[in-house]
């Protein structure tokens, strides 16, 4: 953490013009290692039965995400009342349901 804090301090002294030496975060060495990757390996890919096949969240394929509140079950009612209301009534003035409403 301390190497952290330096360069930070460091990078926003140059940023407002302040001379600064180069600090660095160190880092150890790689170090080789005699595990036989290959061996312990296959290389066959092997297409898994758990696949995931779409990405869509459970919200996304359970249904309508709204719900209706006591303030749109009042403007439904109304909204129905003066549909059915008009004197001319054509095929398409059924009454909006909760669940089209929701859509």
């Amino acid at each position: 953490e301390h190497h952290l804090q330096a360069v930070i301090s460091a990078s926003a002294a140059a940023a407002v013009g302040g001379k600064v030496a180069q600090i660095y975060i160190p880092t150890p060495e790689t170090v080789s290692t005699k595990v036989e990757y290959d061996r312990l390996y296959s290389k066959a890919f092997s297409q898994p039965a758990t696949y995931i096949r779409f990405s869509s969240t459970v919200e996304d394929c359970t249904g309508i995400p709204y719900c209706m509140t006591s303030e749109d079950d009042v403007f439904l009612k109304a909204f129905n009342q003066k549909k059915l209301s008009v004197s001319v009534r054509s095929k398409d003035d059924n009454p909006c349901s909760e669940d089209i409403f929701e859509e």
